[in-house]
């Protein structure tokens, strides 16, 4: 049974990478893997998790790590969570700005990743001359150099400025769409690993897709059966989330054809 990379910040087909992930990355930032979500969110339908504006600050423990990441430097019209924006349309708008800026890398499996940027401070003096600079404590040329160039990122893909409702409404839509094709990458997912001998990590990814996609992952049987049942109802969601991502230049031409095939 063939099965699908995530190769794409935009799916995920096995939403427990997510939550190992954002356990990473707190560990790398806070030197804690479990944060409030307020301060770094994750979503099972992107191997990409975020640290928040509200998780930039010296109200916590950062390490140095956090200023190898691009969240520091970036705009605050695209940084900043905006008055009653969900969390998972926040991590969205916010990945894609990433994307566009060409902030985006992959880790030795293709899976994304932020990367980490150019001019980033080498050492922990520098570290916390950022950190301190960052906190209105002291000046940093650095720091400042940091976000001109994030600016000029933001000014190549934007010349007329950030628009920030319209990609509001793009990322609530994306949201939408990145959650039930990824439910259906998932059940896919599990079942292929199911079918290989893998019955026990079919069984985790199935148990925390009960959790994470409670209510749109409803298979009235929760047998290798019932499942492959549901996600044979639900491909055009797949699909039509690929379609969606080629249309927006997010995904390479041919992506969706290749998914429905996958999942025939």
């Amino acid at each position: 049974m063939q099965t699908l990379n995530d190769i794409s910040p935009y799916w995920l087909c096995d939403p427990t990478m997510a939550d190992a992930r954002l356990e990473e990355l707190n560990q790398a930032v806070y030197g804690r893997a479990d944060m409030d979500a307020s301060l770094s969110h994750a979503d099972p339908w992107s191997p990409i998790p975020v640290i928040t504006d509200a998780g930039l600050g010296g109200e916590h423990t950062r390490l140095a790590t956090l200023f190898q990441l691009p969240f520091p430097y970036m705009p605050a019209d695209i940084a900043c969570r905006g008055l009653g924006e969900p969390l998972s349309d926040y991590r969205m708008r916010v990945t894609l700005a990433a994307d566009l800026m060409g902030l985006l890398a992959a880790d030795e499996t293709g899976t994304p990743m932020f990367a980490a940027v150019d001019g980033a401070p080498n050492t922990l003096d520098e570290a916390s001359e950022y950190a301190a600079a960052f906190d209105g404590h002291g000046e940093s040329a650095g720091l400042e150099a940091m976000r001109a160039d994030m600016r000029d990122r933001a000014a190549r893909v934007w010349p007329d400025g950030y628009p920030r409702d319209e990609m509001e409404t793009l990322a609530r839509q994306l949201t939408v769409l990145s959650a039930r094709g990824s439910a259906v990458l998932a059940a896919h997912h599990a079942l292929a690993l199911h079918r290989s001998g893998a019955g026990d990590r079919a069984t985790a990814i199935l148990k925390r897709m009960t959790e994470v996609y409670a209510g749109l992952f409803t298979p009235d049987r929760m047998t290798p059966d019932g499942v492959a049942a549901w996600m044979s109802a639900h491909v055009a969601d797949a699909t039509g989330l690929m379609d969606t991502l080629e249309r927006l230049g997010l995904a390479a031409e041919g992506t969706a054809g290749i998914v429905e095939g996958v999942l025939s």
